[in-house]
């Protein structure tokens, strides 16, 4: 199927799916294989036995980090690629933190949530960072969170921004749809520097 031409169904957005198991206490945190929940530190799923150093990555998924935009299905123009790299460096200004898009043909035979769980992890992207991830074959948005920003950016407020882009990524608007997602999340982190207050 061009994805192109893809429903607005054949996009979907896979909630709570993609947390790790990482040093980390008093956070709840879920497998990205089969979505277990761990409220405390464990280096092994006790649901499916998944831990980052036994997940297969075939070779050609060893992709090197190029910049804060990873274009590797080409589905941007250069202009869109300096647009959202221009908004991917004011955000990580405002939110102290790392952003970074990566765009892949497809993640087969991983799920595209555990590819962007194992990509965050293989990039070495910081504790205070997001990772926003499309798989054009399986038609879909990921989010990987690093574990400083977990209690600021929420599953739901993550969610929230994915499906905003979800009706733009349907139609083949991939910038637009990624600018929504991410101006979704700015408009959460404004609210809780607001709350905060």
């Amino acid at each position: 199927m061009n994805i192109l031409h893809a429903s607005y169904t054949s996009w979907c957005r896979v909630r709570d799916e993609v947390r790790g198991f990482l040093q980390v206490q008093s956070f709840m945190m879920k497998c990205p294989r089969c979505g277990w929940i761990a409220e405390q530190v464990v280096s092994v799923c006790p649901g499916c036995g998944f831990t980052l150093p036994r997940l297969q990555v075939p070779a050609h998924l060893h992709l090197a980090w190029q910049d804060a935009v990873n274009d590797f299905a080409g589905l941007l123009s250069e202009s869109e690629r300096s647009q959202l790299a221009e908004r991917l460096q004011t955000l990580s200004e405002t939110m102290n933190g790392t952003l970074v898009i990566a765009t892949v043909p497809g993640v087969a035979p991983l799920k595209p949530s555990e590819y962007a769980f194992w990509l965050y992890h293989h990039w070495q992207l910081p504790p205070n960072g997001l990772l926003l991830l499309i798989a054009v074959k399986e038609r879909r948005i990921e989010s990987e969170v690093g574990v400083a920003w977990e209690p600021f950016l929420s599953d739901v407020e993550t969610g929230e921004a994915l499906e905003a882009a979800v009706p733009l990524l349907a139609a083949g608007r991939y910038a637009e749809g990624l600018l929504t997602a991410l101006q979704v999340i700015e408009q959460h982190h404004k609210a809780r520097q607001e709350a905060h207050r």
